[in-house]
């Protein structure tokens, strides 16, 4: 029998699309939210370029989604009422790329995985800025959700060697770093070890919200559940926390 020859490329010598295998790789680490596409074509049209998806339109929409996402979130947990702003207004979203960096890790579970690393490779003197609460990026990073594909301990790490006074600022109710990491179920390589290398005193600060020192907070804090908190499903939770409390005592045998 005579094989038919198959038919030619009509793309051979030109650049190829992505396969259907790559676009449902893509798919799968790309939430399908209006900010994901955002930046999935930002980074798929830009990826040949340094500085891939900035300066684009698919960064800036990825931008003015972050930022919308962000104060939305911000105002609810801070209990303020949300306003219709109108254009006319002159009192719109910023759409400089101000607090990103916040924006992006306390959302951080719920957007593409690379916005972090990207906006920490091309905006590090983010991770110098307070928001408007008085907050340091690196607070988020200790008590946001984390997708599977984000290193905390990575990007603790990184804001940390950028910004190390940040380990010894506290949250506008007087929590130290460190006891928020503890109260947020961090195991004790995942940056709670970088936290006290970088500011010690912590381990000798009773909180001015319950008078504890950081080993009390870590034997009487409740594991936090699930919902709340992506550390807290994962499984051997309880072996953590004595961990938690061995190393913190180990580290300040006199208290």
């Amino acid at each position: 029998s005579i094989k038919k020859r198959p038919k030619s490329n009509e793309n051979d010598g030109q650049e190829q699309t992505p396969s259907r295998s790559t676009n449902r790789s893509l798919s799968s680490s790309t939430p399908t939210t209006p900010l994901g596409l955002a930046w999935k074509q930002a980074t798929y049209m830009n990826a040949h370029k340094r500085g891939r998806g900035k300066n684009t339109a698919g960064w800036n929409k990825a931008v003015l989604l972050l930022k919308a996402a962000y104060n939305h979130i911000s105002m609810e947990k801070h209990g303020q009422k949300h306003k219709i702003v109108k254009a006319s207004d002159g009192m719109g979203i910023d759409l400089s790329v101000a607090n990103i960096l916040h924006a992006a890790l306390a959302l951080n579970a719920h957007i593409p995985s690379d916005i972090v690393s990207f906006i920490l490779q091309e905006y590090p003197e983010q991770a110098l800025d307070q928001d408007q609460f008085g907050h340091f990026p690196l607070l988020l990073a200790l008590s946001s959700h984390f997708c599977r594909n984000l290193s905390r301990r990575d990007v603790i790490s990184q804001l940390l060697g950028i910004n190390p006074s940040a380990a010894s600022t506290p949250s506008a109710h007087g929590k130290l770093p460190l006891t928020i990491a503890i109260e947020n179920g961090l195991a004790w390589d995942e940056g709670i070890e970088q936290l006290i290398k970088t500011h010690p005193g912590a381990l000798y600060t009773i909180d001015e919200t319950n008078f504890l020192y950081p080993f009390m907070v870590a034997a009487c804090a409740p594991i936090p559940p699930a919902e709340t908190n992506v550390v807290a499903s994962e499984p051997h939770n309880e072996a953590k926390r004595v961990e938690n409390i061995y190393r913190l005592l180990r580290n300040a045998p006199d208290l």
